[in-house]
């Protein structure tokens, strides 16, 4: 059963709207409190309410201002406004608490205001308890699921067409100084949106504790109004006029705006408006002095825009820096710090990536004209073989070879072609092959290295070969299959001519095959056999099977 407060001192207004509520609510329980004492009275006393209506005038008193730090104290119990008297132009524009009209959507709005959403999960965020009225809905204390952060989430009514518009408008505005908007959170027909809690008391809780204002606090007031107005005039978003409820200052003196955008459809203020309301609020709160005289003739004579308002109210800003101490929030200062601290690992990581992207370009471009641009001789490696002396068997004769060393340079491709041509004038030119390799070699071009055609071609022409070596017909030959026996990876020809002739005295010690110094090279003995025969015994240079075949 639903406890409906009424606060109402005409009775017999009250008992007209008590009997209009029975017949939507016939089970409510419906208090009807007289007094505007008694109603502070029962809101203190803990008395657990589903609803409070409650009058403006009291005592021909208007007491909107003292509502809404009623309603913000007693977040738990949702207030609505249900006066006698009409109030189309009396209340503030962006007045929190919301106006309940007697009629047939009376029912609706009280069912939307007494809807309690603690507990519930809305995407990331769990509602905690209620945190008081908002201009658009109902504000909730939310918990993110991650960050640790103060959220408050605004629950809209249900079917509000100015919500979505007035949000966009509220987003729109990104300033420092205004209460931030986070995001929001689809929830069937209803979008919630994550708000920045206002958590400093506003002008309008200074003004219920007759509390004053600093000189330097107001001048930082009116520059923050200043910096929102020139942001908003650039941006062409309209603002409404704001009250003591929407300026907020910290116990530093640190000033924040409620979002000052207007919702569809309602009134816009201009410049002077605003800046002449606050210094209205000002002259009762701030000492009497010169600087104070200076700051609400600022506000009472703004200029043209609010860029001009700007630059004023900064240069008295600075005025003031020079007299007084300024206090600086501990987050400006950490902000500071970041700020710094970022831009020194900017500067060390532009400086490490600069030296890097040098090394790198230098790298790059020493490997393309190494690779594509840089004319180097060829170069090979072993490049003195040792031919031991011994006994060449053919098939016509034998003869006796004396040890010589063969210097691969000397091997051309124009001999290679040569040894190519004296090779395929033999008519039994695979007797020349062991039988094991035999069978692999069918024709003359099983002999040639890899490309032969092309190197031909470039070597007579001296063309470059790969883009990279310019080649003759007297460069060393390449891509050749040399003898596996070299560096002991099979027996030496010596040995190989010692087992095929029967000769068990000539054994060789491995020193007789390695490469002799460039002074031996220089002085290397001639072999004593024909030309053709040295031509075949340089064949086993060329190819294993060659060797193999000695």
């Amino acid at each position: 059963m639903p406890t409906i407060l009424l606060a109402q001192e005409d009775p017999e207004a009250a008992n007209h709207l008590t009997a209009f509520l029975k017949d939507f609510f016939p089970s409510a329980e419906i208090e009807i409190l007289g007094d505007f004492s008694k109603l502070t009275a029962t809101l203190a006393s803990g008395l657990h309410a589903s609803l409070l209506l409650t009058d403006v005038f009291w005592s021909e008193t208007d007491h909107s201002r003292s509502l809404p730090l009623l309603a913000e104290s007693y977040p738990e119990i949702p207030v609505g406004i249900m006066s006698r008297y009409d109030l189309t132009h009396s209340l503030p524009p962006g007045f929190p608490i919301p106006w309940l009209k007697a009629d047939d959507h009376l029912p609706l709005a009280m069912a939307e205001l007494m809807e309690n959403f603690t507990g519930r999960t809305f995407g990331p965020y769990t509602l905690l308890s209620p945190a008081g009225p908002h201009p658009l809905g109902r504000l909730y204390w939310a918990k993110h699921q991650q960050l640790e952060r103060q959220v408050q989430l605004l629950i809209p009514p249900v079917g509000s067409p100015l919500f979505s518009k007035t949000i966009r408008n509220y987003a729109r505005l990104n300033h420092p100084s205004v209460y931030s908007l986070y995001e929001s959170i689809p929830s069937g027909d209803r979008i919630f949106v994550a708000l920045e809690p206002v958590v400093h008391p506003s002008l309008l809780h200074l003004e219920n504790q007759n509390s004053s204002i600093e000189l330097i606090a107001g001048a930082r007031l009116v520059t923050c109004l200043a910096s929102v107005l020139s942001e908003m005039e650039s941006s062409s978003i309209p603002i409404r006029l704001l009250g003591p409820y929407d300026y907020t200052l910290s116990p530093s003196g640190t000033p924040r705006l409620r979002n000052p955008a207007i919702a569809p459809g309602a009134p816009e203020a201009s410049l002077f408006e605003n800046t002449s309301q606050l210094a209205s609020l000002l002259e009762l709160r701030m000492p009497q002095s010169a600087g104070t005289a200076q700051l609400l003739q600022i506000l009472r004579d703004p200029g043209t825009s609010a860029f001009d308002l700007l630059r004023r109210a900064r240069d008295f800003e600075r005025q003031l820096a020079e007299v007084q101490e300024v206090h600086v929030r501990s987050e400006e200062i950490e902000a500071a710090k970041k700020m710094i601290r970022a831009r020194a690992i900017r500067r060390w990581a532009i400086a490490i990536g600069s030296v890097a992207a040098l090394l790198f370009s230098a790298v790059a471009t020493w490997i393309v004209y190494d690779r594509l641009f840089l004319d180097l001789p060829a170069k090979l490696g072993d490049e003195e073989i040792l031919v031991p002396s011994g006994r060449l068997t053919l098939p016509d004769s034998t003869n006796s070879v004396a040890a010589f060393h063969l210097d691969r340079h000397e091997v051309t491709i124009g001999q290679y072609e040569k040894f190519l041509a004296a090779m395929g004038s033999e008519p039994n030119w695979k007797t020349f092959l062991p039988p094991s390799t035999a069978s692999g070699k069918s024709t003359l071009s099983d002999l040639e290295p890899v490309g032969w055609k092309d190197i031909l071609t470039r070597a007579r022409k001296g063309d470059k070969y790969n883009s990279q070596v310019r080649i003759t017909r007297d460069t060393p030959v390449f891509s050749v299959d040399y003898p596996s026996a070299y560096n002991g990876s099979a027996p030496p020809l010596g040995m190989k001519c010692a087992r095929i002739h029967g000769d068990p005295i000539r054994k060789l010690s491995a020193s007789t095959w390695a490469p002799t110094s460039q002074k031996i090279l220089r002085s290397r003995p001639t072999p004593t056999c024909s030309p053709q025969k040295r031509i075949l015994l340089i064949s086993g240079l060329f190819t294993t099977s060659t060797w193999e075949a000695i």
